[in-house]
């Protein structure tokens, strides 16, 4: 195994092995269960005193609360706008029937193109030991460095709900 590259980050070429394995079914399996030795097999090596981990998000049949547009977006106001306080159970109120948009703003739903990541890869290296306190032979292992990129993702479009302002038009 002398004639393997060691690595120590996620390079482009890397990345791209990384999302060919996951574009296959028959290497899907075997790279997210040891990427490590995926690599090695094509020909890199993983410095031994770095880890190498994918995580995958998890499917579920019903969607999020971001995937059905529920959470509402922070209001997009004029800064040179002075608005007025209003009274506490007013504003109670506009915000339970303007989809908790603030007074005097009202909510307006759109729909946008989110890219969601599937599966990243993390690598961290190397390990060094810190100690909790000084003196002592109490400490921890860590990973001062990582690096962490998205390797296959999809994109999906989402219904947002924003806060704008109420525009009034007057006719002259």
């Amino acid at each position: 195994m002398s004639d393997l590259e060691v690595i120590t980050a996620l390079t482009p070429a890397v990345i791209e092995l990384l999302q060919r394995a996951l574009g296959s079914k028959k290497q899907r399996l075997a790279v997210l269960s040891d990427p490590r030795a995926y690599l090695a097999r094509h020909g890199l090596k993983l410095s031994d005193d770095h880890e190498l981990r994918l995580y995958e998000h998890p499917r579920t049949g019903r969607s999020t609360a971001q995937e059905q547009g529920s959470d509402v977006a922070t209001p997009l106001l004029d800064v040179n706008r002075v608005i007025q306080q209003v009274p506490e159970a007013f504003d109670f109120w506009w915000r339970e029937t303007h989809q908790g948009c603030p007074y005097p703003t009202v909510p307006y739903k759109s729909t946008r193109k989110v890219t969601v990541c599937d599966v990243w890869a993390v690598v961290a290296g190397p390990r060094e030991w810190v100690q909790d306190v000084p003196g002592t032979p109490f400490g921890h292992w860590t990973y001062p460095n990582a690096q962490s990129v998205c390797v296959r993702s999809h994109q999906i479009e989402v219904e947002v709900t924003e806060c704008l302002p109420r525009l009034i038009l007057h006719r002259a």
